[in-house]
């Protein structure tokens, strides 16, 4: 092994140590049945399947809004570069630690299960959304934020930002969220209208979902919506259908929707 190997051998060794103290010794989080909330939340992490997500879903209602801080907190996670090259190599030799934007995602899916009850977290969550902290951050915090519904419309601002991003993956977050929150159609519908025609089939899917979330306040999307039914894309054509009969069904019927 030559000698520049073996240097970054021992940082990538000193950069995992750290890692591993650090999140050890932080501050212990809300507990449930004996496990920490931190623990609980692994339930989901995408790479991992397990047939008990109810029991999960169950925990963090239990822990409720002393989870709180703990998910803004995991929303805020961002790894450096050398923290990402050390995780990489501790994955490859069997250490298994968690990468910032796993539990950005854990966090997004905490709040989706605490809903409304979290709506005292929307203005942190808007603050977080604004700071760029990664791609990964600013998607499942917009993501976070639609799974708290309604109470959540003070975000709709940032929301409508991110409907137009070039991150599709932005996009299709925010698209969802707008539905979730189903307020203000004077805005949002208009910016949905716009994300049927997005170049991703998931945000023109999400988009026609969404909008079939404000039933009657948004007849202004009925032309939009039977053209898009008339285009026969596949990817979205049972969502738009469905989207036309809760806004107006006489409209979806004339359309020729079943």
């Amino acid at each position: 092994m030559g000698k520049k190997r073996r240097i970054l051998l021992a940082v990538l060794l000193v950069a995992v140590g750290g890692i591993i103290l650090w999140r050890v010794s932080r501050p212990h989080d809300p507990v449930y049945r004996g496990e920490r909330l931190s623990q609980w939340l692994k339930g989901y992490d995408p790479r991992v399947t397990i047939e008990n997500k109810d029991e999960v879903d169950d925990a963090i209602r239990h822990i409720g809004t002393n989870a709180i801080p703990t998910l803004l907190g995991m929303l805020r996670s961002k790894d450096s570069a050398m923290t990402a090259a050390a995780l990489m190599w501790a994955q490859s030799a069997g250490i298994w630690i968690d990468r910032a934007e796993v539990k950005n995602v854990e966090a997004a899916r905490g709040f989706e299960v605490l809903g409304a009850s979290a709506k005292d977290a929307v203005p942190a969550l808007i603050e977080i959304y604004k700071l760029k902290i990664s791609p990964e951050s600013q998607w499942m915090t917009a993501y976070a934020i639609g799974g708290i519904g309604p109470a959540a419309k003070d975000a709709i601002p940032q929301l409508l930002q991110g409907a137009t991003n070039a991150e599709k993956a932005l996009r299709y977050c925010a698209v969802r969220s707008l539905g979730q929150i189903h307020s203000e159609p004077e805005v949002a519908v208009p910016a949905l209208i716009r994300a049927l025609n997005d170049s991703d089939h998931q945000v023109r899917r999400e988009a026609a979902k969404a909008l079939g979330t404000f039933g009657a306040s948004a007849t202004g999307a009925v032309p939009a919506l039977v053209a898009a039914f008339k285009s026969h894309d596949t990817h979205i054509i049972k969502t738009v259908a469905d989207a036309l009969k809760a806004i107006d069904a006489e409209a979806a019927a004339h359309a020729g929707v079943k």
